[in-house]
């Protein structure tokens, strides 16, 4: 399990400079916190039981001095501005090997990413194309999916190791269509590191650095990937393509949002249906590992991954999302800066989208969105269906991405798939 700080001991006691926040890992509960720069008022708090501290919406590219008042120690760090990103050298030395992976980001936050290569192929047998699957559900859970699918179907138990069934799309789907595929654990929940706090900054660059990471990868077709899944997985997409990660080949987006406040305040009234729930489940599944409602993989994880069991340090820091929405009712700052509207309107690779006029869960309004989309990027695919949210998977739909898929990011023609 996750050991609680000492009352005393500061063993491995570090400070991380994120894009608008500052990470205090490491301290002793309670220990009194302080950050300051030149001129700017001082923002204090103290550390969790875990030995934690997040400082948020500070000023990026400024220096801060973070002192431990309890200790009497302190150090200098520059808060990171979002559009400075590292150099392709920072990339190219994170090697991937096929199955559990920690990709290093630009905070020095760790995230999980299972490997995964072509259904019964080797990466030594690639390059392959290769696409990204960027989730908080239970993505980077490293067992086999199909292995716990046949299981299930003659009464076993589901293997709490394997990817959930909302992330098929990336662990299993593209693999039987000849793709390698890299599942990536969102920050502040699973494996990963970090706190989850819902589409800030932190969040779209991760995506950035996931992608930029397994490019430089040598079983990498092209030195470009893609980047496919629905719902949770659709979001990331928006979200990592408005960065403009210059390896990004193309994104195929299933069952997205278009708009964080219409989501939860459709018409201006709180969804106490689908957006309270979900809330409350990323919530639940941020908590720290080992815990019930954490994610089930890194329950088990913990006990034998040294790195599973770092990465929940940061966890009790996570923001949130329900009181956020709730006492946020009209549109403003919170909203705008997690808006995808205008994240669509950024992204300028192939893109192939699904949406519903049904969708009981994201809601159609992403729809009236998706003009923002196809305004400002010539190479749009929309499929448009009067359907529920699971039906961006159907037959016909998942045939076209795949046809999609093997142009822009295999760049091949369109090749038949047994499914």
């Amino acid at each position: 399990m996750v050991p609680p700080a000492s009352s005393t001991s500061r063993a491995g006691f570090k400070v991380l400079a994120g894009i608008e926040q500052i990470y205090v890992i490491g301290a002793a509960e309670g220990d009194k916190i302080e950050v300051s720069s030149p001129g700017g008022a001082t923002v204090s708090g103290a550390a969790d039981r875990l030995g934690s501290l997040a400082i948020r919406d500070l000023e990026q590219g400024h220096t801060y001095t973070v002192t431990n008042v309890t200790a009497g120690t302190s150090t200098s760090v520059r808060v990171l501005v979002a559009t400075e990103n590292p150099t392709q050298s920072f990339y190219a030395k994170t090697k991937l090997r096929e199955g559990m992976n920690y990709i290093p980001m630009r905070d020095g936050i760790t995230l999980a990413a299972v490997v995964r290569p072509p259904l019964g192929q080797s990466l030594a047998d690639g390059p392959f194309p290769t696409v990204i699957e960027y989730s908080g559900y239970q993505i980077a859970a490293p067992n086999e999916p199909l292995w716990s699918k046949l299981g299930t179907q003659i009464g076993l138990e589901a293997d709490p190791l394997a990817p959930a069934e909302s992330t098929d799309v990336g662990s299993l789907l593209m693999r039987l269509a000849g793709f390698a595929t890299v599942s990536v654990q969102m920050r502040g929940s699973g494996c990963s590191g970090g706190e989850a706090d819902l589409f800030d900054l932190p969040t779209r660059y991760d995506g950035y650095d996931a992608v930029e990471t397994v490019a430089a990868q040598d079983w990498v077709t092209n030195g470009k990937v893609g980047m496919v899944g629905i719902s949770f997985s659709g979001f990331s997409q928006i979200a990592t393509a408005s960065t403009h990660p210059p390896h990004l080949a193309a994104i195929a987006p299933l069952s997205f949002v278009g708009s964080l406040y219409d989501l939860g305040h459709p018409g201006g009234i709180f969804n106490n249906g689908f957006s309270e729930s979900w809330l409350k489940e990323r919530q639940q599944n941020a908590k720290p590992a080992p815990d019930p409602e954490a994610l089930p993989y890194a329950n088990f994880m913990v006990q034998t991954d040294s790195n599973c069991r770092d990465n929940q340090r940061l966890r009790l820091q996570t923001r949130d999302g329900i009181a956020m929405v709730k006492d946020n009712d009209v549109m403003g700052p919170i909203y705008e800066r997690r808006d995808f509207r205008p994240w669509m309107s950024q992204i300028e690779v192939p893109t192939f989208a699904s949406l519903q006029f049904n969708d009981e869960e994201t809601s159609p309004y992403a729809i009236l969105s998706a003009s923002d989309l196809l305004n400002a990027n010539p190479n749009v695919w929309l499929n448009l269906a009067n359907g529920h949210h699971r039906d961006a998977v159907s037959p016909d739909t998942i045939t076209q991405m795949f046809e999609f898929l093997d142009i822009y990011v295999a760049r091949r023609p369109p090749q038949p798939k047994i499914l």
